[in-house]
C-alpha cells in the first residue's frame, strides 16, 4: 500500500547526454496546503563508482523552477524558489520546497487553483557512452516521509547493464489525483516537428569535446527556437558524443551522412528548407566544417540543387588553428588513454596523409567556395577563463590593436602601431601551470566521492586511486605527497556561496590563459563558479559579456611575416588563419566570461552557465538583424557593415 504523503515516484537511469524534463502540475482541493516536496536522490554505489573512475563522474545536475519565472524579467520570491544543484554525487540527495503561490500559479487556468514547476534531471557523464547513473525522484506532501522510502542499500551495477531497477513498483505514475507529472525525453525535446506553411531556416547544432548534443546543447536549442523570430528547425547529430578519440574526419563524415539524410527526408516530406545555419561549439566547428565538406565531395550541388542559401556560419570557442604550444601537459596521458587519439593529432597539426598537410591546413581550401557563398562567417570567442582554446586561434590570430591593447596580456605583441595597418597577430602564450591542473584533476576525481577528501584516511585512500588512474602519466610529479593539502571549494560550497561580485561592471585580472588544458576543460565542465541569486533573479544585475563587435575585412590584414624564429607548426598556424582571411569578411565577437568561459559560452547547463545567457543572446539577435534586413531593407546591421 503506497504512504499517502508520496504522490509520485520515478526511477530512471541517464547516460552520457541524457536529460529527463518533467513538468509537475498540481491542482489545489485543500487551501491549506501551501507546499509540495521534491526529492532527487543519486542511488549510484560510491565504492563501485571508484573502479569506473574514467568513465564518470557519475553526477548529475538538476534545476526547479517555477512555470512564470522569466530570466528576462526581474523575478520576485518571498523564499527561493530557483533551485539548482550542479554536482548531485552518489548517495546524495537534493530536497526542495514547491511553494504554492503566485510565481507557481498557472495563469487563467481551466481547473482552477493549478500550479507548475519545470524540473530537469541531466546527466554529468563526460566520456563513455557505455556506463549510466541511476536516480530515485519522488514528489509529496511530507519530506521526512519520502526520505524514508531511499534509505536502505544503494544501487549496484545493475545500471550499467540497463536491467530493471525495481520490478514491483509503479514507477511514474501518480498516485494522487491533483497531481500530474509529465516524463519528456531528451529525444522527444529534441523532437520539435517543423511548419510545413512557410520556408523553413535549419539551424545545425554541433556540440565539442567531452560534450553532447542534446543535453549540452538544449539551452541553445530552446533559446534560438523561442527568440529567433525566422520559422527556425534547431536539429544535430548525437552520434559523436562520448567518441571524441576518432578524428575529425570521421566525426565529421558521420555527421555529414546525417545532415543528407535529414535534409532529404524533410524535403521528401514537403518541408520547404530554403537556408540553413551551422552553429559549431569548441572541437565542433571543426566537426561541422568537415561535415559540410563530406556532403560537398558525395554531391557539390547539394545545396544549390535543393535550393537551400548558406546563411550563417557561426563557431564558437572553436580551435580553428588547432592548439599547439597551449596545449597541456596533459595531453600525452590522454593520448595514451585513447581519449583523443586522431582528434589530438588533428589539433596539434600533426600531418596527414594528402599531400602531407594537417587536415586543419587542408579544410580552409576544401571549403573556401561554401565559405564565400555563405551570407554571414562569425566568430566567438573568450578573451579570457577558456583552458582549452585560447584567443590565439578562436580568434583566427588577427584582431585590431585597438583590442589588443584593452587585453592586458595581448600588449607584448610584436606589431609595431606606427604604420597604416590596424590589424595585427595575437601572439601565443606560454606557462607552465601543473600544480594548478593537478588540484582540479583531484576535484574531478572526488566527484564519484560523497565525502570530503580532507579527512586524512580517506585522503590516502582519494591519493592512492589518483595515482592509480594517472600511472603512465605525469600527472603526479612536482607534487609532495605529505604537504599538498590544498583543495578548492567544493561545488557543494559554492551553490551555498555567493561567487560573483554585486560589481560586474569591471572583471579582475583579464588574463589571457596559460595554456590549453584538454583534461582541465573536462574538470571544469563540472567545477566551476556559479552565478548568485540576484543574477539569476534581476536581469538589470548582468552585464553584457560582450568585450568587442566588429567586421574584418580580408583587406585589413598586414603582410606575411617571415621569422625564422617561428615553429614549423606556429607558421603553420598562420597559413591557416590567412586561409581562412583570404576574400573573406568576418564578423569577430570577443566575450569576457568567468571560469568555466569554454562551457559558459553556450550555456552548457542553464543555471550553473548562467553567465553565459548574455552571450546566447546576442546570438539569438544576430539572427533576427539578418532577418530584419530582409523585410524592411537597411538595418542596423547594415549601418554596422558600411562604417567598416
Amino acid at each position: 500500500m503506497n504512504d499517502p504523503n508520496l504522490w509520485y515516484r520515478d526511477k530512471d537511469t541517464l547516460s552520457i547526454g541524457g536529460v529527463i524534463r518533467y513538468v509537475v502540475t498540481y491542482q489545489r482541493e485543500d487551501k491549506t496546503v501551501t507546499d509540495v516536496f521534491l526529492r532527487l536522490k543519486n542511488i549510484e554505489k560510491t565504492t563501485i563508482r571508484a573502479i569506473h573512475m574514467l568513465n564518470g563522474p557519475f553526477i548529475l545536475y538538476c534545476h526547479v523552477v517555477p512555470v512564470n519565472y522569466d530570466q528576462r524579467k526581474k523575478f520576485v520570491q518571498k523564499e527561493r524558489e530557483i533551485h539548482f544543484k550542479n554536482s548531485l554525487k552518489p548517495g546524495q540527495t537534493f530536497n526542495v520546497k514547491l511553494p504554492l503561490n503566485d510565481n507557481s500559479s498557472v495563469q487563467d487556468s481551466e481547473h482552477g487553483d493549478e500550479f507548475c514547476w519545470y524540473i530537469d534531471v541531466i546527466s554529468q557523464i563526460v566520456i563513455s557512452k557505455a556506463t549510466t547513473v541511476l536516480y530515485d525522484m519522488t514528489i509529496g506532501s511530507n519530506i521526512e516521509s519520502m526520505k524514508k522510502l531511499n534509505h536502505g542499500p544503494l544501487a549496484t551495477l545493475t545500471s550499467l547493464t540497463g536491467q530493471s531497477v525495481n520490478k514491483y513498483i509503479k514507477l511514474n505514475e501518480s498516485f494522487s489525483p491533483c497531481l500530474q507529472v509529465k516524463k519528456i525525453t531528451g529525444d522527444e525535446l529534441w523532437s520539435r516537428p517543423p511548419t510545413y506553411d512557410k520556408p523553413v531556416h535549419l539551424i545545425i547544432l554541433t556540440h565539442g569535446i567531452f560534450s553532447n548534443l542534446t543535453a549540452d546543447m538544449l539551452y541553445l536549442k530552446e533559446m534560438i527556437e523561442t527568440n529567433v523570430r525566422d520559422n527556425v528547425l534547431v536539429k544535430g547529430f548525437s552520434g559523436n558524443a562520448g567518441r571524441t578519440e576518432r578524428g575529425i574526419k570521421r566525426m565529421g563524415s558521420d555527421q555529414g551522412k546525417y545532415l543528407m539524410k535529414l535534409i532529404e527526408t524533410l524535403l521528401s516530406q514537403g518541408v520547404n528548407i530554403d537556408r540553413i545555419s551551422f552553429i559549431g561549439h569548441s572541437l565542433g566547428g571543426l566537426t561541422q566544417l568537415y561535415s559540410i565538406k563530406y556532403i560537398l565531395d558525395n554531391d557539390h550541388q547539394f545545396f544549390t540543387r535543393n535550393n537551400i542559401q548558406p546563411y550563417n556560419l557561426v563557431f564558437m570557442a572553436s580551435p580553428l588553428l588547432g592548439i599547439l604550444n597551449e596545449i597541456s601537459f596533459l595531453l600525452s596521458w590522454l593520448l595514451d588513454l585513447g581519449t583523443l587519439g586522431k582528434t589530438g593529432r588533428d589539433l596539434t597539426l600533426s600531418k596527414g596523409k594528402l599531400k602531407g598537410k594537417p587536415l586543419l591546413e587542408q579544410l580552409p581550401d576544401m571549403l573556401h567556395s561554401f565559405m564565400k557563398q555563405c551570407k554571414n562567417l562569425i566568430i566567438y570567442a573568450n578573451i579570457i577563463n577558456d583552458g582549452i582554446v585560447p584567443l590565439r586561434t578562436s580568434g583566427l590570430l588577427y584582431l585590431d590593436y585597438v583590442t589588443l591593447d584593452n587585453v592586458k596580456d595581448l600588449k607584448s605583441s610584436k606589431e609595431t602601431h606606427g604604420n597604416d595597418r590596424t590589424v595585427g597577430e595575437i601572439p601565443a602564450v606560454k606557462n607552465n601551470d601543473k600544480l594548478h591542473v593537478l588540484d582540479k584533476y583531484k576535484q574531478f576525481i572526488s566527484l564519484n566521492f560523497n565525502w570530503d577528501v580532507g579527512d586524512k584516511k580517506r585522503r590516502r585512500l582519494h591519493d592512492k586511486i589518483l595515482r592509480i588512474n594517472a600511472r603512465g602519466s605525469d600527472a603526479s610529479f612536482g607534487v609532495d605527497e605529505e604537504n599538498d593539502n590544498s583543495m578548492a571549494m567544493s561545488q557543494d560550497d559554492a551553490e551555498e556561496t555567493d561567487l560573483s561580485s554585486d560589481n560586474d561592471e569591471e572583471i579582475p585580472n583579464l588574463n589571457i590563459p596559460p595554456k590549453a588544458s584538454v583534461i582541465e576543460s573536462a574538470i571544469n565542465t563540472l567545477i566551476s563558479p556559479i552565478p548568485n541569486q540576484n543574477y539569476i533573479l534581476n536581469p538589470e544585475s548582468r552585464h553584457s559579456p560582450i568585450f568587442h563587435d566588429k567586421f574584418y575585412k580580408f583587406t585589413d590584414l598586414p603582410p606575411e611575416k617571415h621569422e625564422r624564429a617561428l615553429f614549423n607548426r606556429e607558421k603553420r598556424q598562420v597559413r591557416i588563419a590567412r586561409k581562412y582571411h583570404q576574400e573573406l569578411n568576418w564578423r569577430k565577437i570577443l566575450v569576457r566570461l568567468p571560469p568555466d568561459a569554454h562551457n559558459n559560452i553556450i550555456v552548457r547547463r542553464r543555471f550553473s552557465n548562467g553567465y553565459g545567457w548574455g552571450v546566447i543572446d546576442h546570438l539569438c539577435e544576430l539572427f533576427n538583424e539578418e532577418n530584419d534586413t530582409e523585410r524592411v531593407g537597411t538595418s542596423r546591421l547594415e549601418k554596422i557593415k558600411s562604417k567598416i
